[in-house]
């Protein structure tokens, strides 16, 4: 099995799945894994009190940071 599918669980229930909202700003929070032994919890603000506005840049951030995992393990 691909590494990047191992570590990578969807929920298609929950569309703000990695969300969360401190005081009406929303937040990031997703789990990466350095090395086979480790992982490293990332939370990090979207800095943004708008719903519509967070699960964009949410998405954004994911993809961007799977599009970095894929180029650097091919």
């Amino acid at each position: 099995m691909h590494p990047i599918k191992e570590m990578t669980r969807s929920n298609k229930t929950n569309l703000n799945h990695h969300m969360w909202n401190n005081n009406g700003v929303w937040f990031l929070q997703y789990t990466v894994y350095p090395t086979p032994v480790t992982k490293e919890r990332v939370r990090r603000s979207l800095r943004t009190r708008s719903f519509t506005e967070a699960r964009k840049l949410r998405d954004e951030i994911l993809k961007d940071y799977f599009n970095d995992l894929y180029r650097s393990t091919s």
